[in-house]
């Protein structure tokens, strides 16, 4: 797609709201129409002349709005693109707003992790640490020198994917990728 992201979003949204709206449109028309052609049949059975004092001005009416619809579609199309440029903004601040946070709480996990590693009474080498989270787990447990065992989840049921459903890419990786914990009975020699 040529749009941006956010614009692709707003139209996707507005696409499917447009798509309900026109069969809502097509099954008010018929009627509507159905009924104007017995009203006018009946105005000209009464009297010719008073139906065109009457129509005269409603064409008129009907072709004004037929004029203006060039203009309402460029409104639209503004309002959309508009739509779609905060819709972006928003998704990348969110995504700075993550970035920060994650920054910032990298260096409380490396004190959780080095605390961790006290209270053991164990070099942070000797400690094999079990995550299922790329960001706080992996990171902060590899920058307090300990060794990691990533428990990888299916796509879906972990937030630290991206989209195309590969893990996000990091300073560090795992020492150990297992997709159960069944598997640390191997890693831990205890089989």
């Amino acid at each position: 797609m040529k749009e941006s992201p956010g614009d692709a979003i707003s139209r996707f949204r507005d696409d499917v709201d447009e798509n309900v709206e026109s069969f809502s449109w097509t099954v008010d028309m018929v009627g509507l129409t159905l009924f104007s052609i017995v009203a006018v049949w009946m105005l000209v059975s009464i009297d010719g002349w008073f139906t065109l004092a009457v129509f005269g001005p409603t064409v008129v009416i009907v072709y004004i709005a037929a004029a203006a619809r060039r203009r309402v579609k460029r409104y639209r199309e503004a309002a959309r693109e508009a739509t779609g440029r905060v819709t972006e903004a928003l998704g990348e601040t969110f995504g700075a707003v993550q970035a920060i946070k994650v920054a910032g709480a990298e260096r409380t996990m490396i004190r959780h992790f080095r605390r961790l590693s006290d209270e053991l009474g164990l070099p942070a080498s000797r400690i094999l640490y079990v995550g299922d989270s790329r960001l706080a787990d992996v990171a902060g447990a590899k920058n307090a020198g300990m060794r990691v065992a990533w428990v990888r989840r299916p796509a879906g049921q972990t937030v630290n994917r991206s989209i195309e459903g590969e893990p996000e890419p990091l300073a560090h990786e795992p020492d150990y990728e297992i997709e159960t914990l069944e598997l640390l009975l191997d890693i831990l020699d205890l089989r």
